[in-house]
């Protein structure tokens, strides 16, 4: 299992526009928005790789909402620390006619001692008990409790929200994890 930390996440915002020209009005043919940030887009790339990864970092505001809403919608494991002030949106314009390419980012957010502190603490919780996740995979119907999971294929969109009353566990080598 792979930890990816992003501290200024992004909402990723692309937008195509043909024939694209400075001071003028444009309408865009296409567009494409994505959670962001390079700790995020190594968590995208490992996911597609088929390698266990969780993405954490900082995340506030609406924007954060809909940057954490975005990798869950990706199946991509996420623990972000919610903090007060707004995450970033970055803002990309293509020009497939001319083969440019301009970006234009906002400034990351403030963020307060006591945000960054509960960020630490994620760390700290992963040196003490990281050798209950490296090396393991995550686990798929391993559990106890009353939540029902669903099984078969293409049933992994279909999880319940797991209760106080359930617990999961995992294995590496001879040792259980819970």
């Amino acid at each position: 299992m792979i930890v990816t930390v992003t501290l200024n996440a992004a909402l990723d915002r692309t937008l195509t526009v043909p024939n694209f020209q400075r001071g003028q009005r444009h309408r865009a043919s296409g567009g494409l928005t994505i959670a962001g940030g390079k700790g995020i887009n190594i968590a995208r790339a490992l996911k597609r790789l088929d390698v266990p990864v969780v993405a954490t970092g900082l995340a506030g505001g609406l924007t954060g909402t809909r940057i954490v809403e975005e990798l869950t919608a990706e199946a991509i494991l996420n623990d972000f620390v919610r903090i007060s002030d707004e995450s970033r949106t970055s803002t990309a314009v293509v020009d497939p006619t001319a083969t440019s390419y301009t970006e234009i980012n906002e400034w990351g957010p403030h963020v307060e001692e006591d945000e960054l502190e509960m960020l630490r603490e994620i760390g700290a919780w992963l040196k003490i008990n990281g050798e209950a996740i490296y090396g393991t995979r995550p686990w798929t119907k391993f559990g106890e409790g009353p939540t029902q999971t669903a099984t078969g294929s293409f049933s992994d969109k279909d999880k319940p929200p797991f209760t106080a009353d359930d617990f999961r566990f995992t294995t590496k080598g001879k040792t259980l994890y819970v």
